[in-house]
């Protein structure tokens, strides 16, 4: 059985803390660039947006995602706080 809860093993908080470490990488890369520009390198993933046009609704769908070196560094931080709880 997998783990259900939301204690210190609980992988939501686990995508939360990866989430925001991801979001602290990236601000700190787009600040401390200027300095250290080997942060910002990113590459993006990700597909277009598709819209999809029916009679009564139109729906579009797209993602795509930024990743820098920093923001590598805030999630790979997140994951050891998270191994430390």
């Amino acid at each position: 059985m997998g783990y259900k809860g939301n204690g210190p093993g609980s992988p939501w908080l686990l995508f939360l803390l990866i989430i925001v470490g991801s979001l602290l990488g990236t601000a700190l890369g787009a600040i401390l660039g200027e300095y250290l520009s080997f942060l910002n390198i990113s590459q993006s993933i990700g597909f277009p947006t598709t819209t999809l046009d029916l009679s009564f609704a139109r729906i579009t769908l797209g993602l795509q995602l930024r990743i820098s070196i920093a923001t590598l560094l805030g999630a790979l931080l997140a994951y050891m706080a998270y191994r430390k709880l």
